[in-house]
């Protein structure tokens, strides 16, 4: 019987982006339909005058294509100036498509980042 492996797969979400103050950032759909596994990792740095109110990602989730999606995660960054605010979500075989939509900050932009790290098992 053959063993089973990993076969890793790094998809970018959204490379390093300007989230401009009253502005929403919505990264490219990532398809995990073939994978067992991901692991999603976000960056929201705040520039030298942070943002009046705080940065918000939202994990969204369509199981239909990308017709209708549900937010399934969400984190805030802070509101220290030069800050690098981080969050990590993991997820299984059940999550189909994934979008990351970052927005809500107002007065000053922010600078947005995500991977996404995407396993099979053969």
């Amino acid at each position: 019987m053959a063993t089973k492996a990993q076969i890793p797969t790094n998809v970018t979400a959204e490379n390093c982006a300007a989230s401009a103050a009253n502005n929403t950032v919505v990264s490219a759909t990532l398809n995990l339909t073939a994978q067992d596994a991901a692991i999603i990792t976000v960056q929201i740095t705040n520039g030298a005058t942070p943002p009046t109110t705080s940065t918000v990602v939202q994990v969204m989730h369509s199981c239909d294509g990308g017709t209708t999606w549900q937010l399934i995660d969400s984190g805030t960054a802070g509101l220290v100036a030069s800050q690098i605010y981080s969050f990590r979500w993991s997820y299984g075989p059940e999550v189909g498509m994934i979008a990351l939509w970052f927005g809500q900050n107002t007065g000053q932009s922010v600078t947005v980042g995500a991977q996404c790290y995407a396993a099979s098992l053969l």
